[in-house]
């Protein structure tokens, strides 16, 4: 699996952004999406009651928050930036992060930000998140998809190495 989980704003005036979403066969969103402030982060996170939560300025507009500790059940870590408007322009970092904790941080954020688009480093699929979506079932049928990506790749090799 990944290292970095990349997070995007669903945004309706990118055509790249909608045909990459087509062509993996993941769900288009209707509004716009933004990134959070830190302190809408920091909101969302209040549904992983009694959780450790960490925030740490690191040097200039970065930033980093976890939940949980590493090797929990609940473990992410996000790194991002502020952006001049105010908002935090992160992505989950460590091979560690939960899916369900990521997903659900993110379906939380959704609530007020609008549709967010999470994807791995390896294959770069996106899954839309939403407010309506049902965490376990998106994380299933994404690791289906990981999983189809992941053999796909791995027949490629074998056929290139053959060659």
């Amino acid at each position: 699996m990944s290292v970095s989980w990349g997070v995007i704003p669903f945004d309706l005036t990118v055509p790249d952004l909608i045909h990459w979403l087509e062509e993996e066969g993941a769900n288009v969103p209707t509004s716009p999406g933004r990134f959070p402030t830190i302190e809408e982060l920091l909101e969302a996170l209040t549904v992983f009651e009694g959780e450790h939560i960490y925030k740490e300025h690191i040097v200039d507009d970065l930033w980093e928050v976890t939940i949980g500790k590493i090797f929990s059940d609940t473990y992410a870590h996000m790194l991002g930036r502020l952006t001049e408007d105010g908002c935090y322009d992160f992505h989950f970092w460590s091979n560690v992060c939960r899916n369900q904790t990521m997903i659900t941080i993110l379906k939380q954020v959704s609530y007020t930000c609008g549709p967010l688009i999470w994807w791995d480093e390896c294959f770069a699929l996106p899954l839309v998140v939403t407010s309506a979506i049902d965490v376990n079932e998106a994380i299933s049928e994404w690791l289906q998809r990981w999983e189809v990506a992941y053999i796909k790749s791995s027949l490629n090799k074998k056929a290139n190495a053959s060659s």
